[in-house]
């Protein structure tokens, strides 16, 4: 195959930031797979961060098509996965994962453990709309150590000093009675958080396809990579015989010293750390 797929190893690109991303990419996909057949494109799979990009993406090849009919390729979101949708659950990959709970189910729940822990929570609860809020935000906070696959237990403690560190306290003994209270509630209920089943899903994927990877057409674009297991999920999809990351707005006009020096925060950090993971799983490759 030519064009975008032709290099072996590895295959990332980049789309500048001030060009269209998803007709950039729409055309790019058009050129390299319409003359391979209308099944070439038909039969390819792109990943992206979200639905709205796969819809947008799907509006792309349409004006790339330049009014022809056209088969677009199979679009799957990773930010919005659904129980049952492939390819995030081939096979066995999710037999022995609990299911997610839902949404409303979810909040009751926080918002009745809040209530529970009352006498350890900030400033007290005032209302039963303040413990609707504690919860959502309670909730947030654990997506948050999901996504990142974050263990905080028994590491709280040292997390502030100084001036703050008395409130701090009181806050610190209500998330650590919460983290210890909420996953034995999900066990009770034999569910788990979306966001837990998201990363096993992606991490049970990227297994999958690093020892087996896919024969056929198969690119993750617009994604940064901010998740961890994401980024193991990129690093899988480069690396497959007919795989590419294309990659959002990577400034590669930074020097050395310059992108040394961008962090976290940094518009370009994510890419950053999905970059230095992408040269470490390379090395240990070789």
């Amino acid at each position: 195959m030519t064009g975008m797929f032709a290099t072996a190893g590895p295959c990332w690109f980049s789309i500048p930031a001030h060009r269209p991303f998803v007709d950039d990419l729409a055309a790019g996909l058009f050129e390299a797979l319409s003359p391979l057949g209308p099944e070439a494109l038909a039969d390819a799979v792109v990943l992206t961060p979200t639905r709205r990009g796969a819809r947008a993406l799907a509006d792309a090849f349409v004006r790339a098509a330049g009014g022809r009919a056209v088969l677009p390729p199979q679009m799957r979101p990773l930010g919005d996965l659904e129980a049952g949708e492939p390819p995030f659950e081939p096979g066995d990959l999710a037999l022995d994962l609990p299911a997610a709970i839902e949404p409303l189910r979810r909040r009751f729940e926080l918002t009745r453990l809040v209530a529970e822990l009352e006498e350890q929570a900030p400033g007290g609860i005032r209302s039963a709309s303040h413990t609707l809020e504690l919860a959502d935000a309670l909730g947030g906070f654990l997506d948050g150590l999901q996504i990142e696959e974050a263990d905080v237990a028994g590491r709280l403690a040292d997390l502030v000093d100084g001036e703050l560190a008395e409130h701090w306290q009181v806050s610190r003994r209500f998330l650590e009675e919460a983290l210890a209270r909420w996953p034995q509630r999900l066990t009770e209920l034999g569910v788990v958080d979306v966001s837990e089943r998201r990363v096993r899903l992606l991490r049970r994927l990227a297994e999958h396809w690093t020892a087996a990877p896919p024969p056929g057409v198969l690119v993750a674009a617009g994604s940064t990579g901010t998740a961890p297991a994401t980024r193991a999920l990129l690093m899988a999809v480069a690396c497959a015989p007919q795989g590419c990351v294309v990659l959002p707005g990577l400034d590669l006009e930074l020097s050395d010293p310059a992108w040394a020096k961008v962090d976290a925060q940094h518009p370009q950090g994510a890419l950053k750390r999905l970059l230095e993971d992408a040269r470490i799983a390379r090395a240990e490759v070789r």
